[in-house]
């Protein structure tokens, strides 16, 4: 039997959640489960063979309500359009989005990615209560580590038989120490850096959260 998941990402920007997500459909057996992405915004890509449905969402400075209804409407639609069993949030905004969509109409088990740090990102009582709301409407929460599944319940008074941790998972294929040796000759050689160099590489974005200010 195939079972049909629906991937909800904030964007189609290459960032955490996303690559996760693009793994994660890459890895799931195609015989056993169809994919369909959608993202918040963004325009259309493909992400995995799969072509991204982008939402109608407006942006918070354009609304005045913290989610766009019209753009968890399309979630709605795209879960009862393809007969959907699992709905996975792949973080941020995302759990709104799905929440809101469930109390909709969207009848398909719904799973939220928790990736970061719940008592940092949602700080503010109001945040909190509006995300407390969320997550009554949705089936479980999955962590990606055991300080932030910890964290979460911390914060939310989430029940520990529906929260779960499970690692991400990375593609080995692409770390191979063949391969590492080519990409960096071939990075140092466009950059102009010497061989004997010692280089310190952050990958992330430029955003207070990551804390390039500690880094240096």
């Amino acid at each position: 039997m195939t079972r049909q998941i629906v991937h909800l990402v904030s964007s189609t920007q290459r960032r955490g959640a996303e690559l996760f997500a693009q793994r994660l459909v890459r890895r799931l057996d195609a015989g056993r489960y169809d994919n369909v992405v959608c993202a918040l915004v963004g325009g259309e890509i493909e992400i995995a063979g799969l072509r991204v449905q982008a939402l109608r969402r407006t942006t918070g400075a354009g609304r005045r309500l913290p989610v766009d209804l019209r753009a968890a409407w399309d979630v709605r639609g795209v879960v009862r359009k393809t007969g959907a069993d699992i709905l996975l949030a792949h973080g941020g905004d995302t759990l709104k989005y799905a929440a809101v969509a469930r109390a909709l109409g969207a009848r398909a088990t719904t799973i939220y990615l928790n990736i970061g740090v719940a008592s940092h990102w949602a700080a503010g009582s109001l945040k909190a209560r509006v995300n407390r709301w969320c997550l009554g409407r949705v089936d479980s929460v999955v962590s990606v580590s055991d300080a932030t599944r910890d964290d979460f319940r911390r914060h939310y008074g989430y029940p520990a038989d529906r929260s779960y941790y499970i690692p991400n998972g990375v593609e080995l294929d692409d770390y191979t120490p063949e391969r590492l040796v080519a990409t960096r000759a071939v990075l140092r050689k466009k950059i102009g850096l010497p061989d004997h160099a010692t280089a310190i590489v952050s990958v992330g974005s430029l955003t207070a959260e990551k804390n390039h200010e500690i880094l240096l």
